[in-house]
């Protein structure tokens, strides 16, 4: 039997932050002060939410809203692990 002849697929290497940012959806920033953190053996899940009180009368029942729920995978949660630990040395001085 013959061997099958394998074609690699051409690849091209880029920086990202070289291409240009669009935002068709209209995407806006959020503001949250919880995170939680998920994962499995596939993947991390970020959940963003805030707690808060409507009112002072109503202090004593806070609300929680979910505001934002991010997928990573677990190569990308590795980079997000290394900039955000670049960003706090770089906040703390170190």
């Amino acid at each position: 039997m013959a061997q099958e002849s394998h074609k690699s697929i051409p690849t091209k290497q880029f920086q990202v932050s070289d291409l240009p940012l669009t935002n068709p959806n209209g995407v806006q920033p959020i503001y949250a002060n919880v995170v939680g953190v998920f994962n499995s053996s596939y993947d991390v899940r970020l959940n963003f939410s805030e707690v808060f009180v409507m009112s002072l009368a109503d202090a004593h029942k806070p609300h929680h809203e979910l505001r934002a729920s991010i997928v990573l995978t677990k190569e990308q949660t590795k980079s997000l692990s290394t900039a955000l630990e670049a960003i706090v040395k770089q906040i703390d001085g170190k």
